[in-house]
């Protein structure tokens, strides 16, 4: 795929930690007036992903900074608010409908073709988190090589309403479908009673899933524009933990989400064990020896 670098856009995915992607949209030449940006923007690199806009619009920078909190902590990594972006079209498929689908009737998200949608290409097998604005009454998709999968998403949901509180929802995906189009619902320390429709909060968080070697991803709200400002790559899930720092009363940190042993990890020990089928991505059947992204009786896991 052929990048298009903007000038003084070469070292702006530099970090301490080579599995950041921190954005700089500084650096990449948005202001805070929208501006238009071409297909394949670079974003970041680092070793493991290239990160970039998958289509022309309009964008600008936006510190996704929110309730206080504007650092994201990924395995003890820090990634920044401040260097975001968003842009200015809705995500829209060929027949210009949100890609969100219809779980209701069935109906599988569509891959965009236009609007705020950001690309990835995975350059070893693992997992992606893209840190954003997260909304609890929006739905995000996310498609491998051009079809729907599914992700986890964590996000703090601290107001004035709803304090000390976190929201996360695992979305399945290859025909489980279970997008969340209305609200988040799984919120934490929050009576129940209202409906989830009601809950709209919006909060700092981030929506992660796997990838392999060669594939090509995309990401995207539907029905708005999100706004990012990194990524991170990583092995394994990671515990996920947001701060606030520049604030003459810092926020204290706050965990989002603890990686459990229900995640997705590396498993290869507990298939060889269970002398379990395996296959790869292209449905094939591998051996115990595969090195990659595996699918075990419907679930993706990584073999070492």
């Amino acid at each position: 795929m052929k990048k298009v670098f903007l000038l003084a856009a070469v070292a702006f995915a530099t970090s301490v930690n080579a599995q950041v992607v921190q954005f700089d949209s500084e650096a990449i030449g948005m202001t805070d007036t929208a501006n238009e940006f071409p297909a394949e923007t670079a974003l970041g690199s680092n070793d493991a992903i290239d990160a970039y806009l998958a289509f022309t619009d309009s964008y600008k920078a936006s510190n996704i900074k929110n309730n206080d909190y504007n650092v994201v902590k990924i395995g003890g990594n820090e990634v920044l608010t401040k260097g975001g972006m968003q842009g200015s079209a809705n995500p829209k498929d060929v027949n210009g409908n949100s890609p969100a689908g219809n779980v209701a009737e069935g109906t599988a998200p569509s891959v965009p073709v236009s609007g705020c949608v950001y690309g990835i290409t995975a350059k070893a097998d693992g997992i992606v988190y893209v840190v954003a604005k997260l909304s609890s009454n929006k739905a995000y998709t996310v498609f491998e090589d051009g079809a729907a999968i599914g992700y986890k998403a964590a996000m703090e949901a601290n107001n004035a309403a709803f304090p000390d509180s976190k929201l996360f929802v695992e979305v399945k995906g290859e025909g489980e479908y279970n997008l969340v189009t209305t609200a988040i619902d799984q919120l934490e320390h929050i009576a129940t009673g209202d409906p989830a429709s009601e809950i709209k909060v919006n909060g700092l968080g981030v929506i992660w899933f796997p990838v392999y070697n060669g594939g090509k991803y995309l990401f995207n709200a539907c029905g708005s524009k999100a706004s990012v400002s990194g990524m991170y790559f990583a092995t394994a899930e990671q515990d996920v933990v947001v701060e606030g720092t520049d604030s003459e009363a810092p926020k204290d940190a706050f965990t989002i989400y603890t990686a459990g042993a229900d995640g997705i990890a590396n498993v290869a020990a507990t298939a060889k064990a269970e002398n379990a089928r395996m296959f790869n991505l292209a449905g094939q059947e591998v051996g115990k020896n595969f090195k990659g992204i595996v699918v075990v009786n419907g679930k993706k896991f990584m073999n070492k």
